[in-house]
């Protein structure tokens, strides 16, 4: 099995050649910038939260083009997906699926709300990777996330092998707790001072020319958000699920995930064939009739719903169903050998 390994250069975080495309990203750096027109001390709690927050965003997106011409040199990886100055916005108005969303950020969403976000998406032949950075030197709260993208992946790409690339900085603690499908990558601290400082007051610089970068490169390099025939279940591997029906909760600070879903031996079974999965997360028959679908949504928001505060991201009620359409439901039974049971709730 191949194993990715960091160059010299990554670790170092050599970023010369690189330097001037760091402008091309969007950053959160408004309440940074407040804080240092004020004058505020560093050693001030709101100050060092503020920075230590947007020196991540930085260090993301130098590991991410680090991580790009990474790629170019290796054989094994086949496509890569470009997100930030490297993409257009053209999936804006898509409310379901895996997609580049408006801050060109790679994105799952549900109804328009976001699933999960992965800082890198790249794959081999028989394998996707995702890839998670931190600058955090405490990495539980990163090792917690991995399996909720894990099972969301898995879902959506069921004939190749998930693995993770997590890539976090030397004297980061609880690295032997992470799962075997990840690999550890270390590199240096961002220390560059200046180069911050100077992203903290510089104009975002228009991408007009940048998208065509790297439109000559002999290596294809490209967004995986065309359909690809052969990850999706009808091609699903022979092995058989102990489970039949699985469900994934993960909570994580604000981040909520509910998932419902069959096996993948299930889906055979059933002879169901998945959607494109930037069309949501919906299964159809042979005839073309969709006949399984799965919901989720989040509603009665604690805040105004004007987006004025972290409340307007907090729902009051929340939930995820996989809905059946009764043919299929009876079939299901079937192979599971048991028979149709209702209930019902009354409200007190």
């Amino acid at each position: 099995m191949h194993q990715f390994i960091i160059t010299d250069k990554i670790k170092q975080l050599e970023i010369e050649d690189i330097k001037e495309n760091l402008f091309h990203y969007s950053y959160d750096n408004k309440s940074l910038k407040a804080l240092v027109k004020n004058n505020t001390s560093k050693e001030d709690l709101s100050y060092i939260s503020a920075y230590s927050s947007f020196k991540g965003e930085i260090y993301e997106n130098i590991v991410y083009e680090l991580l790009l011409q990474y790629a170019l040199t290796q054989d094994e990886i086949t496509r890569f997906v470009l997100k930030g100055p490297y993409q257009d916005k053209e999936n804006l108005y898509i409310k379901s699926g895996l997609l580049i969303d408006s801050s060109s950020q790679i994105v799952y969403k549900s109804a328009y709300k976001d699933i999960s976000e992965f800082d890198a998406l790249f794959f081999t032949k028989d394998s996707v990777y995702f890839v998670e950075m931190s600058t955090s030197k405490k990495t539980s709260s990163l090792n917690k996330r991995l399996t909720k993208k894990y099972a969301l992946l898995k879902m959506i790409f069921p004939t190749l092998t998930i693995k993770a690339l997590i890539v976090v900085t030397i004297g980061s603690t609880g690295l032997k707790n992470f799962p075997p499908y990840a690999t550890i990558w270390l590199t240096n601290d961002l220390e560059d001072e200046e180069l911050i400082e100077k992203i903290i007051f510089a104009k975002k610089v228009k991408n007009d020319e940048f998208y065509t970068q790297y439109h000559d490169i002999e290596k294809e390099i490209t967004a995986y958000l065309e359909y690809n025939p052969d990850v999706f279940s009808d091609k699903v591997s022979s092995i058989e699920d102990d489970s039949l029906v699985f469900y994934v909760q993960k909570m994580h600070h604000f981040e909520d995930f509910k998932l419902i879903w069959l096996s993948q031996s299930l889906i055979k079974k059933l002879k169901l064939h998945v959607s494109e999965f930037y069309k949501g997360i919906s299964a159809f028959n042979d005839l073309g009739e969709e006949v399984l679908k799965f919901n989720s949504w989040k509603t009665n928001y604690v805040g105004t719903g004007y987006n004025d505060s972290i409340k307007d991201e907090i729902p009051k009620n929340d939930g995820s169903e996989l809905i059946m359409r009764r043919d299929l439901f009876k079939e299901f039974l079937k192979i599971i050998d048991k028979n149709e049971t209702y209930y019902k709730y009354k409200k007190n």
